[in-house]
């Protein structure tokens, strides 16, 4: 008896343990997730999304995080990689806007888990990515034409924030800058969760 009785105690122990640790990850969650809507709230500016599949994720989710390169030499192409949360669950897409303007679109959806998607949301918390900025892109004295513009995108229902570089990894390559790195850490966290979720 006094073993059966410890194995139900060490039972208790490990189920109350187990619902502590889930109530502390959701928590955590929670509040990571509330601390990304207050960086919109402060940085953010009233706005529907003009594009429009875009709009429709704005509209159906609680918060979508994006990154894109816009393409204007040579044609004027966008692509994004979008990761779009609502409730608890993510949902990944591949977005190609071809000549952008009434051109070709092309969409793939991408799975990615609650756990891919809680572990972008700090790289978007990073008040320095939205901050604006004054400083030239050329201090370096290196320069490239016809490059692209890279954004992050950070959507709720009501507001966006985006923060913008032109031509990101080769400047970060050529004249290094914290606030830079940050931008291109969270646009590389959405591309490694989306291209990892991949249907296709």
């Amino acid at each position: 008896m006094p073993a059966k009785n410890h194995l139900n105690s060490m039972k208790k122990i490990t189920i109350v343990s187990c619902v502590l640790l889930l109530i502390i990850t959701a928590c955590s969650i929670s509040k990571t997730a509330m601390h990304a809507q207050a960086v919109v709230e402060k940085y953010g500016k009233d706005e529907q999304i003009a594009d429009t599949f875009l709009h429709r994720l704005q509209q159906e989710n609680d918060l979508v995080l994006a990154n894109a390169v816009e393409h204007t030499a040579w044609g004027h192409n966008i692509t994004y990689q979008v990761i779009a949360r609502k409730g608890g669950q993510w949902k990944g897409y591949n977005y190609k806007v071809l000549n952008a303007k009434g051109g070709q679109i092309q969409i793939s959806e991408a799975n990615v888990t609650a756990n891919d998607g809680n572990n972008v949301l700090p790289f978007f918390e990073k008040e320095g990515i939205w901050k604006e900025r004054t400083e030239g892109e050329n201090k370096c004295g290196t320069v490239i034409n016809d490059g692209s513009m890279w954004y992050l995108l950070l959507i709720t229902p009501a507001k966006v924030l985006r923060s913008t570089y032109y031509e990101a990894a080769f400047y970060q390559q050529h004249c290094p800058d914290s606030t830079r790195q940050m931008f291109l850490d969270a646009f590389e966290k959405v591309r490694v969760v989306v291209e990892g979720g991949n249907t296709k």
